[in-house]
């Protein structure tokens, strides 16, 4: 008798997950690459500044360093700056963290401490200052790319022919280009260019929505989607966007500013109205439900994971029933509900565990 309740005990408690099962795949955040501007990595430095990256030029930018805050990304490379002319007000600090390097300016809108770019002196004759970002892994297809950004105001006062721009682009693992954005202005001759973009079929077109440079001057999230080997979703602030990749998936996302005048206040730090300003990178990517070990499909090895470890991984039963209901299901494979067929109906599984109890039961008898 008592290896009768036993046996009806174990075969209740295996049965328990089947009692319920979700009807939806919920998507979950999983995010792959974060870093911003109060990371221990970007900590003062009064001599070198406290953002320094990979190719600086000594002569206009924070010394050569290997910063690299955060997780998923790899060391800022700011290859492409350029200064023609005299460096004051920023001196070797093109590349600054705002409220570390610099006291906190009234014209950042996304908050501090904030990655800034500004550019090297008056006149400002092809200054460019340029920061690119390295991704640990290329972009996969469902991926989300984010940064706040705050363009600033752009000055051409200072020399004819001056084009002040701030460019967004993300860069293949050829690096080049795949897609890329600017917004530009030249206020003494009464142009404004609003935002363009310019990918496969479109070259430094208007992007449709956005027709004046300070669009994002109060602060803005931008976001690129990769919908597909070849395709992508911009967004900037609320208007987005559907692109054609020029190569290949995103590897890295390069910032520049040029041309734009650098003015200081009356103690000598820069105003901040004219920089560029930008922080919270981040990559996302949809994890599947049940996919415990986020290896892009549900299988036997995410079972493995929930059975060790229950708690972790949804609880006892709920996190057998995600992992069962979405079985099979990979990244990009939409509801798993299709594919639970192939993981032991709980009839069989009964069957099963009937069958080998009862033989377990007689060798006890015997």
């Amino acid at each position: 008798m008592t290896t009768s309740r036993r046996f009806f005990s174990i075969t209740l408690a295996v049965l328990a997950p089947f009692a319920t099962l979700p009807t939806t795949n919920r998507a979950l955040a999983l995010i792959i690459a974060s870093d911003n501007a109060s990371n221990p990595a970007y900590a003062a430095d009064a001599t070198n500044g406290a953002w320094q990256g990979q190719n600086a030029n000594p002569a206009f930018e924070n010394p050569a360093g290997n910063d690299n805050g955060g997780t998923g990304f790899l060391p800022w490379d700011f290859t492409g700056g350029y200064a023609a002319g005299p460096v004051a007000p920023y001196n070797t600090l093109t590349h600054f963290i705002d409220g570390v390097d610099f006291p906190t300016t009234q014209y950042n809108h996304i908050g501090t401490p904030a990655f800034g770019l500004g550019n090297a002196g008056i006149p400002y004759d092809y200054d460019y200052t340029a920061a690119r970002r390295p991704f640990a892994q290329p972009m996969a297809v469902g991926d989300v790319f984010s940064v706040a950004i705050n363009t600033p105001v752009f000055d051409d006062s200072y020399a004819e022919g001056e084009f002040p721009a701030v460019y967004i682009e993300l860069w293949d693992s050829t690096n080049a280009k795949t897609v890329g954005f600017w917004t530009a202005a030249q206020p003494t001759d009464g142009f404004d260019y609003g935002w363009t973009y310019t990918d496969k079929n479109h070259a430094a077109v208007p992007f449709p929505g956005i027709d004046s440079s300070l669009f994002a001057n109060n602060g803005a999230t931008m976001t690129f989607k990769l919908t597909s080997a070849t395709t992508g979703h911009v967004t900037v602030g609320n208007v987005g966007l559907d692109v054609d990749l020029i190569g290949g998936a995103p590897t890295s996302v390069f910032f520049e500013m040029g041309e734009n005048n650098s003015v200081a206040d009356g103690s000598g730090n820069p105003t901040g109205d004219n920089a560029f300003y930008f922080n919270n990178l981040k990559i996302e990517r949809t994890a599947l439900a049940g996919d415990y070990n986020n290896d892009g499909k549900v299988d036997a090895a995410d079972y493995v994971l929930w059975r060790n470890d229950p708690a972790s991984y949804g609880g006892a039963p709920n996190g057998y029933t995600t992992w069962r209901a979405n079985f099979g299901s990979t990244s990009g494979s939409g509801s798993g509900l299709g594919s639970a067929s192939q993981v032991p109906e709980p009839s069989c599984l009964l069957l099963a565990i009937v069958t080998g109890s009862s033989c377990l039961m007689r060798r006890k008898c015997r």
